[in-house]
């Protein structure tokens, strides 16, 4: 039998679930939107893209300095390196790393930021009198979902086809080995930044940049990544590239780059235009086979071919100072050994040369005084020849004509 309640005993009264909570849609009064207003212009959007273009100019200009300055004064000079020193250089590239895949992923995010409140604003002019979309949750919707697909790419698909990636790998590649290709876009993320004893590899599991924090969504962890042995439209890039320009066959000094892809000098390929305008010709490229048609706003400086050029001026002067100085000391030796030499001659005795046997010429037919060889041998009666007694008749005819004066 069920227990009776009391009589004095307050009643339960079953109170209804609470609705499902609506945030507050209302106009922004005029205070509040001169206060947005003064905030848009106090923080343009656009110092966000310029500081961003600062931090990576920054962070390349550092670490091409710091292999440039590695490879001078310890792989040329081939000092012995400390395990110690390696391990934190290794340490120190996956920090470079980790900060430029974090400059290049805020790059994507404020496009991905901009295009989505594009499409909100073009929704909401488009409604009609319909009720539309509430923008604030729309854009957190479309943000998540962005974020999402673009951490489902592959590293070479993020990071391989940015300019900024592309450009700080090459010439921290290209300035610490100049002799060696570089590897292949998929291989970056395999290897260090810096040439380095040390191993310390950044995992795909960790977040790209800081401000991701200490981990990803739990939804993010189970995304299969791409092959990573497809290659396709990725070709191998060579840090022996060509740094002599096609029109002055020189170094470059302040490199350009064409629309179509081709680097040129800067100031050859200005002259190059104005001779066009001369002929009244279009700005045609001048690499053969190309044919593409280029002017000279959307000409863009080439940073990496530049300290590339650079670093290959500087290599080359280097070589020949060493060339001068290794001249120098072969002169020096050369001078010693001779002196030494001369030295070495003085204080050795002379040794006396044997005299040369000179052998009297003999006339023809011997003289009459001449005596004949050996003991023993008895001298033969001379027959008298045509020649004596013409030879004496010539003595008579000296002694008539001495006589006569």
């Amino acid at each position: 039998m069920p227990p009776q309640r009391h009589q004095g005993a307050p009643r339960r009264v079953k109170r209804a679930p609470p609705p499902d909570h609506e945030p507050c849609v209302l106009p922004i009064h005029q205070s509040a939107s001169g206060e947005l207003r003064a905030l848009h212009a106090k923080y343009p959007p656009q110092n966000l893209n310029r500081w961003i273009k600062d931090a990576t100019e920054s962070l390349r200009e550092a670490s091409s300095k710091f292999a440039e300055t590695r490879r001078e004064k310890v792989f040329e000079q081939d000092k012995d390196r400390d395990e110690e020193m390696e391990q934190d250089i290794a340490e120190l590239g996956v920090r470079v790393e980790r900060n430029i895949r974090g400059l290049v992923d805020m790059d994507e995010q404020l496009k991905k930021m901009k295009f989505i409140l594009q499409g909100i604003s073009d929704a909401e002019k488009n409604r009609g009198n319909g009720n539309g979309i509430q923008p604030v949750e729309e854009f957190w919707r479309q943000a998540k979902r962005a974020d999402r697909a673009y951490k489902r790419r592959h590293l070479k698909d993020r990071y391989g086809n940015s300019a900024e990636y592309i450009e700080l790998r090459s010439l921290v590649h290209g300035l610490a080995r100049p002799t060696a290709p570089q590897p292949q876009r998929k291989d970056w993320f395999k290897t260090p930044m810096f040439v380095c004893d040390g191993r310390a590899q950044i995992s795909d599991e960790e977040p790209v940049s800081e401000s991701e924090g200490e981990g990803r969504p739990s939804d993010d962890r189970d995304i299969e990544m791409a092959d990573e042995e497809s290659d396709d439209g990725i070709e191998e890039m060579s840090a022996t590239r060509n740094l002599m320009c096609p029109l002055t066959m020189a170094l470059f000094k302040d490199p350009v780059k064409a629309s179509c892809g081709h680097i040129f000098e800067k100031e050859a390929l200005l002259d190059l235009f104005q001779n066009y305008k001369r002929l009244k010709k279009e700005n045609i490229c001048p690499t053969p086979g190309c044919g593409k048609q280029i002017n000279a706003k959307d000409l863009r400086p080439d940073a990496l071919t530049k300290r590339l050029a650079e670093a290959k001026l500087k290599e080359k002067e280097r070589a020949e100072q060493r060339a001068v100085i290794a001249g120098a000391g072969n002169d020096e030796s050369e001078d010693e050994e001779e002196e030494a030499v001369s030295s070495k001659s003085k204080t050795e005795r002379p040794k006396s040369r044997p005299r040369a046997i000179i052998e009297e010429e003999i006339p023809f037919g011997g003289g009459r005084n001449n005596e004949q060889g050996s003991e023993g041998d008895e001298d033969e009666e001379r027959v008298p020849d045509s020649h004596d007694e013409a030879g004496e008749e010539d003595d008579d005819d000296d002694d008539d004509e001495i006589k006569e004066e």
